[in-house]
């Protein structure tokens, strides 16, 4: 069984996609999602995200995307909680 230090780690060092609402500290919320494309550092002391596409929430309460988004950097110092949605289905354009 391999070791993993954090949590942080094993969440993402797995090659899953999902939705993400990452919940900062202000109170404010990022929608995105979590794929091929996204970045989460391994380095301890200095955690951050880049979540490739941003979305916003709608008055149905779906998920909208966010027009000529390039993602989201969001440092770890912001973060207070991710929450992550499993998804069935991502089109990468491929």
């Amino acid at each position: 069984m391999e070791l993993v230090p954090t949590a942080w780690d094993y969440q993402f060092g797995r090659a899953k996609p999902y939705w993400v609402l990452v919940r900062l500290k202000d109170g404010s919320t990022v929608y995105g999602l979590w794929g091929l494309s996204s970045f989460a550092s391994d380095e301890p002391e200095d955690r951050d995200l880049y979540i490739e596409a941003v979305f916003r929430p709608t008055e149905r309460g779906d998920w909208a995307p966010v027009e000529d988004s390039g993602g989201a950097w969001i440092t770890g110092e912001q973060i207070a909680v991710i929450e992550f949605r499993k998804l069935t289905e991502v089109d990468y354009g491929e």
